[in-house]
């Protein structure tokens, strides 16, 4: 959902609508997200249910994501892609910075596996940061409704992970989902991409670039004094 969210997020933004062929899209993708989730958890413990609280806290954390992505790509565009990255993990510490002290003060660290340092360490380091520079440089580069979708791609690595390191079989409903979310997201691309080749030159521009001159008149220069006498010097 939070692709979906980023798109209508970032077009209301813009004070523009999307485009049909990018909703068309996303709903494909998000429903055969739905689909990849309720094949993946029919195996689940007989008796386990979900709550209502527990979808509210999840569909309030993919809009706050999604504003994320629009905030983050329009503050990257002003000071830059490392920047907006130092901004948001020092905004998200400050908030969280309650909760990691009471975890914390729970977690046996000296317990902990070497596998798990190196976990956490990519996690700090490789997903929590380089991951987001990178991510809002795009999203800044691409625009959010042509770069969120790819978001959606995220189960199929997971599933492809799955079957070449868990050797998890690939059963036939799992791929008809994949196949969906893939289909979803190739018909959005090309929608926002269509959308992309009727803007004017300068909103087609990467960020910091120069606008461009096509089309655009500017005034006369004016001649100095003396250069009028010169002229009328010259004159027979």
């Amino acid at each position: 959902m939070t692709p979906l969210f980023a798109g209508l997020i970032g077009s209301i933004a813009k004070r523009s609508l999307p485009r049909g062929q990018w909703v068309v899209g996303a709903v494909i993708a998000v429903a055969g997200q739905i689909v990849l989730a309720m094949t993946a958890t029919a195996g689940a413990a007989v008796g386990t249910t979900g709550s209502l609280s527990g979808d509210a806290l999840v569909l309030a954390a993919c809009l706050a994501l999604a504003t994320s992505f629009v905030a983050g790509a329009a503050l990257t565009e002003q000071i830059g892609a490392w920047a907006s990255t130092f901004w948001a993990i020092l905004l998200a510490s400050i908030a969280l910075s309650p909760w990691a002290v009471i975890q914390a003060s729970r977690i046996a660290w000296a317990d902990l596996a070497p596998q798990s340092w190196v976990a956490l360490i990519h996690l700090t380091l490789g997903a929590g940061f380089l991951a987001w520079v990178a991510w809002f440089w795009a999203l800044a580069r691409g625009g959010v409704a042509r770069v969120a979708v790819l978001q959606f791609c995220q189960p199929l690595f997971s599933l492809a992970f799955a079957a070449v390191l868990l050797a998890e079989p690939l059963t036939p409903p799992l791929l008809l989902a994949a196949a969906a979310i893939l289909c979803g997201v190739v018909i959005a691309r090309r929608g926002e991409n269509a959308k992309s080749q009727h803007r004017p030159a300068d909103l087609q521009r990467p960020p910091g670039a120069p606008p461009s001159s096509a089309g655009r008149r500017f005034p006369r220069k004016r001649n100095s004094p003396r250069d009028c006498e010169r002229e009328a010097a010259a004159k027979p």
